[in-house]
């Protein structure tokens, strides 16, 4: 098992970081690596020797303009220069060319996996949790496109399938992971079982035991297909409250796009914050997990800053070291 942790590879977020500088920081943490998310066009900042793993960039709102809806997408965003802003292009055969780029980044980085969110929810859903799209619609779609990108290809890595708690793979739902798993043809997939996002599937959690409770709960439900799990972003907070809260507050919409964006982004923080899980148990939930990789993925961009959660996480860890698969 390989123990790895987030960072964004953007010259601004790793301002006076060398390739020694961030070998020796990984040395000094105990780490074997970084999963990666690219961050704009500019020339990778990373080198292959830190990089393990990339996370593709993702549109958290993108199944409308997949389908091409543009009544849909016309009563999200108000107008079509906004929606194409949005998605860096003016028809969705124009996210193509940028997840392949995403994919030729992760080739070059010698990545060993990348990530694919399996979700789909607009910043309205995000403050009334009032679905507009099911888990099959977002699955089905989500398949399309990554047998789109990955059909007759034969890259060095594999494909990691993310759960997240909006429409689509919330690893709630057995038979939605797979119909998944069976629709998407690339022979090196696998999931990538993220901690926090299970939690927040459960709004009714209100303690972090009943948090894990809930994961073995899920982990059981599924079974067999939990083989396939071979990724684990470790983190995670009982947060349910602060859903009970947001509701309950019955949220006035902002009126633009980008301002009920952001707002729906201020209250994402406080539901998923990315923190250390420190509890009893946490060890015993690798250990039966048992993934290749093991990102501790938390919020704090500068690696300085994080060290000392990065520390509490692995100490946490050894109280019961997890075994190798």
């Amino acid at each position: 098992m390989l123990t790895l942790t987030n960072i964004v590879d953007h010259p601004e977020m790793l301002l006076g970081y060398t390739e020694e500088s961030l070998k020796r920081t990984l040395s000094s943490l105990g780490l074997d690596g970084f999963e990666a998310i690219r961050c704009g066009a500019h020339a990778p900042c990373l080198t292959p020797s830190l990089v393990r793993g990339v996370h593709l960039v993702f549109w958290a709102d993108w199944l409308d303009f997949w389908r091409g809806d543009t009544k849909a997408l016309l009563q999200k965003f108000g107008s079509r220069s906004a929606w194409e802003a949005y998605y860096g292009c003016s028809d969705p055969a124009g996210l193509i060319p940028q997840y392949e780029a995403e994919l030729a980044y992760a080739e070059a980085m010698g990545a060993e996996y990348v990530v694919f969110h399996v979700s789909d929810v607009s910043p309205e859903e995000t403050l009334t949790y009032r679905r507009f799209h099911m888990d099959e619609a977002v699955i089905d779609a989500s398949a399309e496109l990554l047998n789109f990108l990955f059909k007759g290809k034969s890259y060095p890595f594999a494909l990691l399938l993310e759960n997240l708690w909006w429409p689509g793979l919330t690893l709630t739902r057995p038979a939605m992971t797979e119909r998944l798993l069976s629709a998407v043809s690339y022979p090196n997939t696998g999931l990538l079982f993220d901690t926090g996002h299970l939690f927040n599937a459960n709004p009714s959690l209100t303690d972090i035991s009943s948090c894990l409770a809930f994961a073995h709960a899920m982990l059981n439900a599924h079974g067999s297909l939990a083989s396939y799990i071979r990724g684990m972003h470790l983190h995670g907070a009982a947060t349910g409250r602060i859903v009970q809260e947001m509701l309950a507050a019955q949220l006035e919409l902002a009126p633009d796009f980008p301002s009920r964006f952001a707002q729906a982004y201020d209250w994402v923080t406080r539901i998923d914050p990315h923190c250390p899980l420190l509890c009893p148990g946490v060890e015993a939930l690798v250990e039966r997990v048992a993934p290749d990789y093991l990102v501790l993925e938390f919020a704090e961009a500068d690696l300085s800053e994080r060290a000392p959660k990065l520390r509490a996480q692995l100490s946490a860890l050894q109280q019961h070291p997890p075994r190798m698969r």
